[in-house]
């Protein structure tokens, strides 16, 4: 529980950045939209499979943390590939451990993401799951 916690807290702290720096830039500021190390991907969204149908959808976004900011540019670039990991990842997990009638164990898909993710790029420290939500097909 404390874990989960902990991961809450981090991702509100990412949520806070981004809303706190785009209010900033619409007020004339010029603020990078988040830390140097952190690296959004495009929103996920995967089928919640239930035997034979598809009984809903499971939308996810997340944020990659780098150790330093060269890994970040490196993460960047390999984008692509990430993302191909992390729908994978969000595939096996929807399947595995999502309805969309339950929470989503945010603790566990974030631990999931991470374990694949960093094994496909090492410059991934980790993974931050900023918005999550499943919902009926």
């Amino acid at each position: 529980m404390a874990a989960f916690r902990s991961l809450l807290h981090i991702a509100a702290a990412a949520v806070a950045i981004v809303a706190a720096t785009g209010a900033s830039a619409s007020e004339g500021e010029s603020q990078p939209a988040m830390d140097a190390t952190f690296v959004a991907m495009p929103e996920l969204v995967v089928p919640i499979i239930d035997g034979d149908r598809a009984d809903g959808r499971l939308k996810i976004k997340i944020v990659l943390r780098a150790a330093d900011v060269t890994a970040a540019a490196r993460l960047k670039a390999a984008i692509p590939s990430l993302r191909e990991s992390a729908l994978a990842s969000a595939s096996e997990f929807a399947r595995l451990r999502a309805s969309p009638y339950k929470p989503v164990d945010v603790a566990r898909l974030a631990q999931d993401m991470t374990r694949v993710l960093r094994g496909r790029n090492p410059d991934v420290a980790s993974v931050l799951v900023v918005e999550v939500s499943a919902r009926p097909a």
